[in-house]
Order: C-alpha cells, then structure tokens, then sequence
C-alpha cells in the first residue's frame, strides 16, 4: 500500500518499509516463554542488538541479537550468567553494542566474597564465554590506579574496537579504548584539559563513534567560576569543541542556554540544544564550524504548523548526513503529534505517528513510539524502534527501511499543487 500525505516544500519522496521483528506474542526458542520489552536497541552492519525483558511472568532480563530480516534470534548473556572471575550472575545488564559477531555490554553484580558492588564492561558472542574488558579491578592505562565503576556508554569504532566512559578511583571521568585483542587506551584522560584552559570534565555522556573519534557531551568549571557544557570531539590528534553555552544558534541573536546528547556518523554531528526562552531545536554542524538548524518549531512539518517542540534523545544521523528523531508536538491548533520524522537536505518527512495504526495494532498516544536514545538506532537506510500498544500495552521491535527518490521537476510542481508528497509503504498498511 502507498500512502500519500502532505508535504508543500517537499524535493523528494520516502517510502518507509516496517518489518515487525519480535513481540510479546513471539516463543522463545522453543520454550513457552515471550519478552514483553525490548529495550535500548541499536543496529550495526544489519544486525540489532537489544536487552529482552519479561518482568511479568519470567523475570528475566538478557541481550539479544537478531538478524534484520526478523530471523536468527540468539540470546547473548543475561542475569543468569556468570560474572566472569566470581562465582555470582549479573544483577544487572545495559548499553548492548554490537562489533561485528560480538556483544560489548555493561554489567553489574555484588560481589561473592565481599558484597560490595562491582560493574565493569563485557564482550561476549552466542554461545560462547564472557570477556571482561574493564571493571572496578582494572588498572588505568598507563596508571597504578584502578577503575572505579562509572562504566557507561560503549561505542563501535573502526577496525573492531569500541570505546567506553570510565573513572579512576577519586578522579573524574575519562573516554578510553578497547582494541579487538581487548587491550586499553586512553583517548581522553581524566584531569585538567589544556585546551579549556586546564578545566576538567566533572560530566561525560552519550558518546558516539565514528570511524577512530568520538563525540560526546561534557560539561566542566569554565574558568573556575561557572559551569559550561558543550559537544566535543575526542581523537588521538586531541579534543575537538562542536558547540558549547558561548555558541550562536542560527538565525538569531541568543547563544544556547542548554545542550544534550549528540549524534555523530561519517562528519555529520547533530545535537539537542534550547534557548533562554527553553525552546528546543536539533542543530548540525557544517564543514566551516558554524551550525544549521535541523528542526525546532518555526520549521515547516509535514501536514501542520507546530508551536512548541520536545526532541528528547531520540535523534540519530547516519553517515549520509540524513537524520531520524523523535518529536512531540504541540500545533497552532493546540493538537498534540508525536512521531518519528525524516530530515534530509532541510526537508522534513513523517515515518510514523502515534496516531497511526502499525499491523493494525493502535499506537499509545504518549509511549506508542520508543527510537533509541543512545543514537544509534540509525543506519544507512534502516531505522530499529520499539513501538507500544494503546490497547493491550504489548510492545514490538520494528524496522522501518527508509528509500528515498528525487522527484523529477514537473511532478514537483504537481506535488506543491496538492501540497506535496512524502509516501510511505508498509507490507501492512498504516491507517
């Protein structure tokens, strides 16, 4: 089925392919057991990874990969497997990244001998024994002190290696790297930093990978006087600032007052920022330095003119520079849309809306659409989010394939006479 919907200024048409991959209705293996959530999924080189739970029937919670096509479903570690060197499980299980045939995760556990808490970063594959990367018993690069167990936030980078959010015992937070021998390094070290004036990060977040960098969001004592934040990129060439609290949001006189996570594919770098007045808007930054303005509520949607917009964290870029987020919207008419949108070249198209209706299941009007927020929910063309009933509160994983075709001239200005075009295709229809 294709649908046509409104869109005046628009230079293409996407037709938007959803593949549901797994529900609450779908056996485990060949038990009677289902997930009822599917929670932080990403995708990497076709194959999504995410963390499983039944807390209603089954009480588990563990990291699955799944092929794209909906087929090989593995079950990678979970609160039943073993703490590698301790003879306890895992209480806990987040942040699943997927390199290739492997899993990093973050893992939590009290420990057998003492109690105390421990964490620390994991790589496993099916089938096979846990690899610990990192925890609270691992010695810093190039240091006598140990980590302590501020693990966050692990990121596929090139040439199998990914990188990870730690701290030293008594210090502040650090990015470091895991090679594909699981060997670390240091990308950014905890401590003054000479380029913000020997400021240190007391606040890392969110990283992103691409290629051997990461982007991230920091916030550090700019001065000693008072705290700024911004998006930076650290390399091994050093640290990189995108946009802080001194930068200019385009189009208008004010500087940003807030700042959050970050997206980073390729050299294309979105972020969330908000103006004094708390407005919100996703920014990109271009080749020269400067920024662009990629959604906030003077921007022209598909079918309706907002008056304020939330982006929460749901947004990610690929390595096209195309981007996906996640938007509630309240209308000059005082309706509320949410949804997850398309950007490209500065036109703006709808995927889905809580409003919709996906394999005839009714969407929950707040919580019907989950994208990702550790922004790596996006790549190339295919998009993997968790979607919530409005009926019967049952949750799906989907996969929504994005194809995108110029519209030729003449049928362009045919479009603008019906107020445009984006079209979505499903392989069961949106209503």
């Amino acid at each position: 089925m294709l649908l046509i919907l409104s869109k005046s200024f628009a230079a293409e048409i996407s037709t938007v392919t959803f593949t549901k991959l797994i529900d609450g209705a779908t056996p485990l293996f060949d038990t009677t057991e289902t997930l009822d959530s599917f929670i932080d999924p990403s995708i990497s080189n076709g194959l999504v990874t995410f963390v499983g739970q039944n807390i209603s029937g089954f009480n588990q919670t563990d990291i699955y990969t799944i092929d794209s096509d909906g087929t090989n479903l593995k079950k990678i570690a979970g609160l039943s497997t073993m703490v590698p060197g301790n003879s306890t499980t895992f209480s806990n299980i987040s942040s699943p990244r997927a390199s290739n045939d492997e899993v990093v995760f973050i893992g939590s556990y009290s420990d057998s001998d003492s109690g105390e808490f421990r964490s620390g970063v994991y790589k496993a594959k099916p089938a096979s024994s846990i690899i610990t990367i990192a925890n609270s018993g691992t010695t810093l690069p190039n240091s006598s002190n140990n980590f302590s167990n501020g693990f966050e936030s692990p990121t596929q980078l090139i040439n199998n290696k990914f990188a990870f959010i730690g701290s030293g015992i008594g210090t502040n937070r650090g990015i470091f790297v895991a090679d594909e021998n699981n060997n670390i390094s240091t990308l950014l070290a905890p401590g003054p930093i000479q380029q913000l004036n020997n400021a240190e990060f007391f606040r890392i977040r969110g990283l992103s990978g691409s290629g051997d960098k990461v982007a991230f969001y920091g916030a550090y004592q700019d001065g000693g006087q008072f705290s700024n934040e911004g998006i930076f990129i650290a390399s091994e060439n050093g640290l990189e600032l995108v946009a802080n609290l001194d930068s200019m949001i385009p189009g208008t006189s004010g500087t940003l007052s807030d700042i959050n996570s970050v997206s980073y594919s390729g050299n294309n770098i979105v972020f969330q920022g908000e103006d004094a007045d708390r407005n919100q808007g996703l920014y990109r930054r271009l080749a020269d330095g400067s920024l662009e303005v990629v959604a906030n509520k003077d921007s022209i949607f598909p079918g309706f003119e907002a008056e304020s917009v939330f982006f929460g964290y749901g947004y990610s870029v690929n390595e096209n520079g195309e981007i996906v987020f996640q938007m509630s919207a309240t209308t000059v008419d005082g309706e509320t849309i949410d949804g997850l949108f398309f950007e490209k070249d500065g036109d703006i198209s709808k995927i889905l809306y809580t409003s919709d209706s996906l394999d005839g299941i009714i969407l929950d009007q707040f919580f019907g659409i989950n994208f990702n927020s550790n922004n790596e929910g996006f790549e190339g063309n295919q998009l993997i989010f968790e979607t919530t009933s409005a009926i019967t509160n049952e949750r799906a994983l989907y996969l929504a394939e994005i194809t995108v075709v110029p519209i030729p001239g003449a049928f362009l200005l045919f479009g603008t006479a019906i107020l445009g075009l984006v079209g979505i295709t499903k392989r069961n229809s949106v209503k």
